[in-house]
């Protein structure tokens, strides 16, 4: 992990770590510390960093590297000079004004992004140029590895990890919504049958992990993720 990363995973584990306090604080109708603000930033630190390592170990098996950077708003309309100067500080912001607006009863959680680039190893391969398929894998490994932690998580049997499940079920779900720079704009860009398949089963691996046990949340999430790519598949061949 390069110097320069370090620093803004840290910043945006702290705005994280600042809305899901005040979130918590509402929802249990207490005062918000500066005690819980750290704890929950740690918390924060830790999720990003589980969705970090993984993107970057993907992007190492695909012969690349991925950069992660905070995510910066550029492009305010549709034509091409459409652009800002300097990039908007929407890891900042976005977060923070989310949980305001709400009264602190909704948080949200994705302010980072990843750029990834071709090592060495990849340009000397006869096919070296990444393609969208291949940020798309990169992206979905972040995921991935988010939803894992989470069901793990849930064999603890005590408020902290319960906590530390969903906290990493909702990071990954809005981490795959198909916006620009998210994981999932990245991945819906790459495969979009892909696409359709992660975003349903993060879904239903975020639902029924509330209410059923690890292995009928698992089973049913992948069955309906399936049935949605068909779906999916089928209205696209349809049209």
């Amino acid at each position: 992990m390069a110097k320069s990363e370090i620093p803004y995973i840290i910043l945006c584990s702290l705005v994280l770590g600042y809305t899901i306090s005040l979130v918590m604080a509402k929802s249990n109708q207490i005062a918000v510390t500066f005690n819980s603000m750290i704890i929950f930033s740690l918390i924060a630190l830790a999720i990003i960093s589980i969705n970090v390592i993984a993107k970057k170990l993907a992007a190492l098996k695909l012969g690349c590297y991925a950069e992660i950077q905070p995510l910066t708003w550029r492009r305010y309309w549709f034509y091409e000079s459409a652009y800002l100067r300097f990039g908007f500080p929407s890891w900042l912001f976005w977060p923070i004004i989310f949980t305001w607006f709400s009264f602190g009863k909704l948080f949200w959680l994705a302010n980072n992004t990843f750029e990834a680039q071709a090592t060495p190893s990849r340009v000397n391969r006869r096919y070296a140029d990444l393609t969208e398929f291949d940020i798309g894998l990169i992206a979905s490994a972040g995921i991935t590895a988010n939803l894992f932690v989470a069901v793990i998580a849930t064999f603890f049997h005590n408020p902290a990890a319960i906590t530390f499940a969903y906290l990493n079920l909702w990071y990954a779900f809005f981490n795959i919504l198909p916006f620009p720079g998210y994981d999932g704009g990245k991945i819906f860009f790459g495969e979009k049958l892909f696409y359709v398949f992660m975003f349903s089963f993060t879904c239903i691996v975020l639902i029924l992990l509330h209410f059923a046990p690890v292995f009928t949340t698992l089973i049913s999430a992948f069955l309906v993720a399936l049935i949605c790519v068909f779906l999916f598949y089928g209205l696209r061949e349809k049209g």
